[in-house]
Formats: C-alpha cells, sequence, structure tokens
C-alpha cells in the first residue's frame, strides 16, 4: 500500500524543513518505497504537485486507473511517469 503523511506546525515549526519534503519523496518514489510526506503548507499550496506524486506511487503498486484533474492546467493526468526531479 501507499501511506500518506501529513506533518504538522508542532512536529515542524517554521516550514524549516519544507524544501526537503520533494526531494525526500522523488528519492523515496525512486527507490520503490510507499510513504510520502508532506507538509500542511504543501497540500494547501501545491495540492496537484502533490498529487503527481501521490499517483506515481499508486501506479508503481499497480493501480492503473486515470486521477481526476482538479481544472484545465493540473499535471495529475499528463505525467505517466514520477520523475525523481519533482
Amino acid at each position: 500500500g501507499v501511506r500518506v503523511e501529513l506533518d504538522g506546525a508542532l512536529g515542524h515549526p517554521g516550514g524549516r524543513t519544507d524544501a526537503d519534503t520533494w526531494r525526500d519523496n522523488a528519492v523515496l518514489l525512486a527507490t520503490r518505497e510507499v510513504t510520502l510526506r508532506y507538509r500542511w503548507r504543501h497540500v494547501a499550496v501545491t495540492p496537484c504537485r502533490v498529487a503527481v506524486q501521490v499517483v506515481g506511487a499508486l501506479h508503481r503498486g499497480g493501480w492503473r486507473a486515470t486521477p481526476r484533474p482538479c481544472g484545465p492546467g493540473c499535471p495529475v493526468v499528463e505525467r505517466r511517469r514520477v520523475s525523481v526531479a519533482l
């Protein structure tokens, strides 16, 4: 299965680790691990970018459905593979 962790400000104050999240998740996807970690800011400000990574993890696990985009220009459907450089 795929696990998604949403970390809050109490355990990670000031957003000091926000930038590391994208890199860490890309490494986890590249090594086939399935725990993705996000801060509230990632989900609230860049939900499509979060969705691209979650869909990538689900596809690697065998999910073959097509995700529903949130609107025009949403990258979630356009990405067939999740890049390590997200």
